[in-house]
Order: C-alpha cells, then sequence, then structure tokens
C-alpha cells in the first residue's frame, strides 16, 4: 500500500470519527432537552425571548438613567435659577436700603440746615435740639445732644460768594467840599449806574457842600452826580455818567427788616489802607424810632454809608450813618424804609442779572 492510500484511509477515519462525535453530540443535547422539557425549537425560541427581554431592560434602564440624568439637570437648573433670583432679591434689597440710608441722610442734613438758618444763634439752638429729641435726626450715642451749646452750628458768616460780591460792589466815596476838605466815606453800588450812602456824606451839617464827588471802585474811578438827597431817610443817591457802567451791585430784589440778634455782615471802606474790610456782626435791637436799628459793627472811620446785609439770606437791611457816641454801637437806617422815596429814581431791580446776585 503506498503512502498516498495510506492517507486517504487516515483522512476517511478521521471524517467518520467527527460525524459520529457529532452524532453523539446531538443526541447528548437532545436526551439533555428531554429532560429538562425542552425541544430544540423551544430552547431557540427561549434563547429569542431571553435575548428581547435583555433589549428591553437594557433599554429601560438606559431610559431611566437618561430621565434621572435629565431631572438632575432640571433640579440644577432650578437651583441655579432659585440661587440667581435670590441674589437678585437680596442685591435691590442692599439697593433699596442703600437709597433709604441715603436719603434719611440728605433729609436729616437739610432739616438741620434749616433749623440753623435762623438769623437767631438761640434759636436755630433750639431748632436743633428740637429735631433731635423728636427723632428727626439721628443721633447714634447721644453725640449730638451731649454737645455744649457753644459747639453746636450755627450759619455765622456769609459764603465765600457772597462776602465777595459785597466787597466788589462796595467802593470808596471821596468828596471835596466847597472850603477844600476832603472826607471819605463808603458808597455801594445798587445798580448799574446808582450808587448809595449816607446823606451827611455828600453835602450839609458840618461837612458843607459837596463840590467834587468820586466813587472808587477797584482800580476805577467814577465821577458821581446827585439823584436825590432824602434827610428824612438819611440816604444820598447818586448816578455815574451815562456813559459808565457799575460791573458789580447788589440784589435789590431782596430786602427786608432787620431781626434782633441775626448774624449780619458788612463791607466799608478804610481811610488809610484804601482797601474795603468785611466785618461780620450782629443786630443788638430796634433803635428808639422805627426808621432805624443799632448794630455792632464798626461804625467810625470812614464806614458811614455802608449796606447791612443778612447772613442768613443775604437780604440788604440797612445803611450805615452814625453811631451812638461813646459806644461801639453803630446806626443804621432801614433800609425796608430809608430806599422808599428814592424808588422812582432807580430802575426795577433785576435780580436774573448775574453781577446782582
Amino acid at each position: 500500500m503506498t503512502a498516498k492510500q495510506t492517507a486517504a484511509q487516515l483522512e476517511e477515519q478521521k471524517f467518520a470519527l467527527d460525524a459520529e462525535i457529532k452524532r453523539r453530540e446531538i443526541t447528548l443535547k437532545e436526551a439533555e432537552a428531554h429532560r429538562s422539557g425542552l425541544t430544540a425549537s423551544q430552547a431557540t425560541i427561549a434563547g429569542a425571548v431571553l435575548a428581547l427581554l435583555s433589549g428591553v431592560i437594557g433599554a429601560f434602564i438606559a431610559a431611566w438613567s437618561s430621565q434621572n440624568i435629565e431631572t438632575g439637570k432640571s433640579l440644577t437648573s432650578l437651583q441655579i435659577e432659585e440661587l440667581k433670583a435670590k441674589g437678585n432679591l437680596d442685591l435691590e434689597k442692599s439697593k433699596q436700603l442703600a437709597t433709604e440710608a441715603l436719603e434719611r441722610k440728605k433729609f436729616e442734613t437739610s432739616l438741620i440746615l434749616e433749623a440753623i438758618k435762623t438769623p437767631s444763634r438761640t434759636d436755630a439752638i433750639r431748632n436743633l435740639k428740637f429735631f433731635v429729641a423728636a427723632g428727626f435726626v439721628d443721633d447714634p450715642g447721644g453725640k449730638i445732644s451731649k454737645l455744649g451749646d457753644d459747639s453746636l452750628p450755627s450759619i455765622g458768616a456769609p459764603s465765600a460768594e457772597s462776602a465777595s460780591r459785597a466787597i466788589r460792589a462796595t467802593g470808596r466815596i471821596q468828596v471835596v467840599a466847597e472850603d477844600g476838605r476832603n472826607y471819605l466815606c463808603t458808597g455801594v453800588a445798587v445798580s448799574p449806574q446808582h450808587v448809595i450812602t449816607a446823606s451827611f456824606c455828600v453835602g450839609g451839617g458840618s461837612m458843607g457842600a459837596a463840590r467834587n464827588i468820586v466813587f472808587i471802585n477797584g482800580e476805577r474811578t467814577y465821577p458821581l452826580h446827585f439823584v436825590s438827597q432824602q434827610e428824612q431817610s438819611k440816604l444820598a443817591l447818586l448816578k455815574v455818567d451815562p456813559t459808565a457802567t457799575l460791573e458789580v451791585f447788589l440784589d435789590r430784589a431782596r430786602i427786608r427788616d432787620p431781626i434782633p440778634g441775626e448774624r449780619i455782615y458788612s463791607a466799608r471802606a478804610l481811610a488809610i489802607k484804601e482797601s474795603i474790610q468785611l466785618d461780620i456782626c450782629e443786630v443788638i435791637k430796634d433803635a428808639p424810632t422805627e426808621n432805624d436799628f443799632d448794630h455792632n459793627c464798626p461804625a467810625g472811620g470812614g464806614a458811614s454809608g455802608a449796606m447791612i446785609i443778612a447772613v442768613s439770606d443775604n437780604a440788604l437791611l440797612g445803611i450805615q450813618r452814625s453811631f451812638h457816641p461813646g459806644t461801639n454801637v453803630g446806626i443804621a437806617a432801614k433800609l425796608l424804609r430809608a430806599l422808599t422815596p428814592l424808588i422812582t429814581f432807580l430802575p426795577p431791580p433785576d435780580s436774573s442779572q448775574p453781577n446782582s446776585r
């Protein structure tokens, strides 16, 4: 027997052996199926059912997981929005509290300013103490209540702007009398062309008749001419040349009677330094006549003719005209009464003019 024949026999035997093994495996499976009550087809169906159930369960698990994820996202979004809303509410509440606190401070500040605006320091202190006691003005720790009267505020001086205006509207009136003697008084511009002063400064009495009158305002000198001289009012109204204009003048729209005890200020001409001096003082009382009032501003050395102005509201109160002999008490003519006879010679007051404020 050749080698090729031997190999073929071996292959046949191997094939037969494999077939026998397959047959026996099938027989064994059938026997196992009979023991379990399942046929091969049933086993196949059972496998398919198991596969289907596995897919359904897997899909359910996947859907459940996805739903949980979406639910978690929704809850997270809701929490974020809730935090945003709470943050916005807290921010708006903080803004509202800050605004209310600011408005409260503004209110208290305005209340304090109104309390001390009264001309009388005594009234200012009383008003301020009332607002604190009534709770309109907060006083943490009782700091305001513990202050002495001397430490409480009051409006005691004019603003820098008001003081500057008074000084710039004031000038020196130089008079040369008929006998050649020279006199110095104070004059105040009350319109672009008019100057007012005390009547005795420009003639009459011990000074004699005036021969020449000039108004020195800053670096300019203006020749003056009589308009009216009222002995009863103790005032004289003068006018510059028609071609000239006084750049700064006081606002005649604010004139009233003085209040005893109120703070006042006055600008007066100085004879020695050839300048204008601002003095802060007080109204003492009404004089025996209803046309005058007493004050403690300097009254000598060229002060006659100076305007007396209220610190509290910059109202024009009077014109310095004299003093009580042997005292430092000055006498001023009440402008509200003294100016009445001269109104017809003056243009209407125009407080809209920037120089008059």
